[in-house]
């Protein structure tokens, strides 16, 4: 037999590790709430704007399918349990961030099954830390608490729940969180002060409001946050005070990049879906467009290294916004597009900063009228003056109010201000070769995908099991009066005294002084069913 020259050999090897190149970074995209009709309307916005020179997204080249999002009872999602049907591959119902969901007889589209009711589910974001060793990070521009950046890792069945929420995020070792949520620790959906003393304690960056330090930052641990509450569109932000969605990105990345095992990073474009609740097609053309150049910035990071992994879907839909609307008297096909973008594009300011700006400025019908007029290209009548100064003390009626405004002077159109129902795009960057996911597929599927790119060797139900394990009744040898803390005792007379939504427990052996114990996962008490959490590891100690 001939034998093959070694260089054929070594050509054969490189070919193959090539072909067999494994995923280290993994960058997880939402666009939260984005329709594609929002995505065609931004393409013409920037093309009329730009003169023409600019005629797609950076999205454009990786669309490959659609994902059918919806909760596991409805079919239509809340962005709680379907940004967590991304991270735990479970459909789940509406508030419910990172958790089983009860059976809803009759109206369930999936399996569900009673005995995991409340249970909380391990997220792939966690499970990249814990198994693989990797750095795992947050962006988005809403605050940290929110639904999506919850869904990540956090553990509960009420969204709205943001004093749990948060204390669960601190405790769960994220290693960069940068966006919303700078506010006065007093107020409790956000950072606590005792929050921000441990984070310091265990080495973090702690920033607020401050855009220079964030550009300085050199660590590898850091929360950085922005806005009272959100932080403010990317239309309406001061660039010298908060920085842009590609910008953190862009911090985020180098940051995460220090990790020899690679990352796992989640962006959000948070106020796209914020926009499309409030009708504003300025809002989501804006918002999209920022999102669009933080993808871009994703994208061309990962060319360069061929080991990153692109996956950009959104949640759900929604308002059903349409280009065209009832005031073109249906003549859609001969409006020229000057037509339709134009008022769009005369817009200097999202409706949402009309709404605070008008909401706490003084003055009369006059100021009023001048602000709004001076910000968008209409020219206001005394009927709707007056309505509009009968509203400033209400935000509802005066959001529903400006919208119509817009509707009115624009050609743009929407069915709703809520959530709607439709599949959602799907956009992938894969480097290795028949790997990218593509057709029409579902949230879990999603899921799956991101879990073997993060080389996970066990699936999530396993890690569940092993990181949020139900503690077993004969170490509850007395229900604690405060169910944000018990006290488990072992066989061996080791106890362990675990917080509520803390990763930190007190261990006390015997005839030694008690030690801290640090958990890679935060326990988890459940008051729906009376029932704590924790790691096998944990309770390895009462054996």
């Amino acid at each position: 037999m001939k034998r093959v020259p070694s260089l054929i050999v070594g050509c054969f090897i490189i070919f193959g590790s090539l072909r067999a190149q494994e995923i280290k970074n993994v960058i997880f995209m939402i666009p939260d709430g984005t329709s594609l009709s929002t995505l065609s309307l931004a393409r013409w916005y920037q093309y009329d704007k730009s003169g023409g020179t600019k005629t797609g997204l950076a999205l454009d080249p990786y669309f490959c399918g659609f994902v059918k999002t919806h909760n596991s009872n409805t079919p239509i999602g809340d962005s709680a349990p379907t940004g967590s049907a991304y991270m735990t591959g479970q459909l789940s119902q509406t508030k419910f961030i990172g958790m089983y969901p009860p059976a809803d007889k009759g109206h369930d589209l999936v399996k569900i099954s009673d005995s995991l009711a409340y249970t909380p589910r391990m997220s792939v974001v966690e499970a990249a830390r814990t198994e693989s060793n990797k750095a795992i990070g947050l962006v988005f521009t809403c605050e940290f608490t929110h639904a999506t950046p919850a869904s990540t890792s956090a553990h509960w069945y009420n969204r709205s729940d943001y004093a749990t929420i948060g204390k669960q995020m601190v405790h769960n070792s994220v290693d960069v969180v940068i966006g919303g949520g700078a506010g006065n620790w007093k107020k409790s959906l956000l950072l606590t002060k005792e929050q921000e003393e441990l984070l310091k304690s265990n080495g973090y960056k702690i920033l607020r409001n401050d855009r220079r330090s964030l550009e300085h930052f050199q660590g590898t641990k850091l929360w950085a946050l922005f806005g009272e509450q959100a932080m403010d569109n990317d239309l309406d932000r001061d660039p010298a005070k908060q920085p842009s969605l590609a910008e953190m990105i862009t911090k985020a990345i180098h940051t995460l990049s220090k990790n020899e095992n690679g990352f796992f990073l989640v962006v959000e474009g948070s106020k796209i879906d914020w926009a499309a609740h409030d009708n504003d097609p300025v809002g989501m053309i804006s918002e999209a467009l920022a999102f669009d150049a933080a993808v871009q910035v994703a994208v061309e990071f990962a060319k360069d290294r061929n080991n990153t992994l692109v996956v950009v879907c959104p949640d759900h839909g929604n308002s059903g916004i349409s280009i065209g609307n009832s005031f073109s008297n249906g003549n859609y096909d001969t409006l020229p597009l000057d037509d339709i973008t134009d008022p769009l594009i005369g817009c200097k300011k999202t409706l949402e900063y009309l709404i605070d700006t008008l909401t706490r400025m003084p003055g009369g019908a006059d100021n009023v009228q001048a602000l709004i007029e001076n910000t968008w290209p209409v020219r206001l009548n005394s009927m709707t003056m007056h309505s509009l100064m009968n509203a400033r003390k209400d935000s509802g009626k005066l959001k529903k109010l400006l919208a119509g405004i817009l509707k009115e002077n624009t050609y743009i159109g929407f069915t709703t201000t809520g959530h709607t129902g439709e599949d959602v795009f799907l956009a992938v960057y894969d480097p290795r070769e028949g790997e990218r996911l593509t057709g029409l597929v579902t949230a879990p599927e999603v899921n799956r995908y991101l879990c073997r790119a993060a080389g996970l060797t066990e699936p999530l139900d396993n890690l569940t099991n092993k990181y949020y394990c139900k503690v077993p009744d004969r170490f509850l040898q007395q229900r604690a009066a405060n169910p944000s803390k018990q006290t488990l005792t072992g066989n061996n007379g080791t106890t362990i005294t675990l917080e509520a939504n803390s990763n930190l427990a007190v261990l006390q052996e015997k005839r030694k002084k008690s030690t801290v114990l640090k958990m890679k996962t935060p326990a988890i008490f459940v008051d729906k069913t009376n029932t704590w959490y924790v790691s096998k590891e944990a309770l390895s100690l009462l054996e």
